[in-house]
């Protein structure tokens, strides 16, 4: 171990909150392992990181420090349904941040969480599911079927960017139940239509509806677009 990383893990060790930091590697390489409360490693975009552990005690947390908390787990409940979704749906433009998918989803996230604690709320319009340069598709819609959700769009509307290979992703998120059904890699725009089948929907169930294009070559991706919100009625 070089000398940096000792001094850099003694002065993380003098500090009285846990902590997350960042260090260029030293003469000998990164520092991997566990010294005292300090651990290291190297994350997967190669990069040193070090941090402190150990058991913390708040005994009259503020408001403030409550309201980040909540919104931490509003945002780890949300996301669990629809992880598989992002990893694609925010690759690209999580990669220009240099930053993982799903911790830009998580950012993303708290940014559509609105309200005062403790009355917070995720505001569905605000969120996204995919982010990137493609041009979002314009006159989206979709409706309630027997078994799902027939999404439709205006595929005469080709703008400098898209193609009509391109390939639709749906998403149908449903709050009540923290479940999604979702399809990573539709039809193309040039059908005009697509359906995302959902099956057993009980009868009053919100499902808040998206739907964004990723180019058959995944280098291209649009920002998803909020379709809006849709009750299903009893259809027995």
């Amino acid at each position: 171990m070089s000398k940096l990383n000792n001094i850099l893990i003694i002065f993380v060790l003098n500090l009285k909150i846990k902590i997350m930091a960042t260090q260029k590697f030293g003469p000998l390489g990164p520092f991997s392992g566990k010294l005292g409360k300090v651990i290291g490693y190297v994350d997967k975009k190669g990069k040193q990181r070090l941090r402190t552990v150990g058991e913390h005690i708040f005994n009259e947390p503020s408001d403030k420090l409550l309201s980040s908390w909540e919104k931490t787990s509003m945002t780890a409940a949300f996301l669990k349904p629809v992880v598989e979704f992002v990893r694609i749906g925010l690759a690209l433009e999580a990669d220009i941040q240099d930053m993982s998918a799903y911790n830009l989803g998580s950012s993303l996230t708290r940014k559509a969480i609105i309200g005062q604690y403790p009355d917070l709320e995720i505001d569905f319009s605000k969120v996204l599911f995919s982010a990137g340069k493609m041009p979002a598709v314009k006159n989206a819609e979709v409706i309630a079927t027997d078994n799902g959700l027939m999404f439709a769009w205006d595929n005469n509307d080709l703008q400098d960017g898209t193609l009509l290979t391109d390939r639709a992703m749906l998403m149908a998120y449903l709050p009540d139940d923290k479940k999604a059904f979702f399809s990573r890699s539709g039809a193309k725009r040039k059908q005009g239509y697509d359906y995302l089948e959902i099956p057993l929907i009980p009868a009053g169930q919100r499902v808040e509806t998206y739907i964004s294009f990723n180019a058959e070559d995944m280098k291209s991706i649009s920002n998803s677009v909020y379709t809006g919100q849709i009750i299903f009625a009893d259809v027995t």
